[in-house]
């Protein structure tokens, strides 16, 4: 299960790749032809869908490799610190997962009431909400194996 897990984690790390990517084809794109005097309506929004997914999808290998800012003061100083590293990555999966919850919930009101964007170019909501489902799901899954995996060595 976890080659499973760390494969979508991946998958969606190099879609982020690609998001940011097509971020950077569509600004030289709207540079360009704005000097041709002709730029386009859908430029600004498609790039921030497109940093919005890419975040989205890169959260999950983060979690993965333990990127996220940490002050480890109080677990530097604990002699049992694997307990609170445990109950930590408890609380986080926790909160991911009511996220992950409350997302699909408003995923479906939205839809249901097929709500959109508000700009020049708008797209249903769902569709941004799905890229959140997306990576929050994995993100929690991840948090869940270093919950099993803490106390191992591979915890360090």
């Amino acid at each position: 299960m976890e080659k499973v897990i760390h494969s979508a984690t991946r998958t969606l790390l190099y879609t982020s790749g690609l998001c940011l990517f097509g971020i950077a084809c569509i600004t030289v794109m709207e540079i360009i032809l704005r000097y041709a005097g002709s730029p386009t309506s859908w430029a600004n929004d498609f790039v921030g869908y497109g940093l919005a997914f890419s975040l989205f999808f890169a959260f999950p290998e983060v979690t993965r490799v333990k990127g996220h800012v940490a002050i480890t003061f109080l677990t530097d100083n604990l002699p049992n610190r694997l307990v609170l590293v445990r109950v930590m990555n408890g609380v986080a999966f926790l909160v991911v997962a009511v996220t992950v919850y409350i997302s699909i919930q408003v995923f479906f009101v939205q839809l249901a009431t097929g709500v959109q964007t508000v700009s020049a170019t708008p797209i249903p909501k769902y569709w941004l909400n799905i890229g959140l489902i997306m990576g929050l799901t994995i993100a929690a899954l991840e948090f869940l194996l270093q919950i099993l995996r803490s106390g191992s060595e591979q915890d360090g």
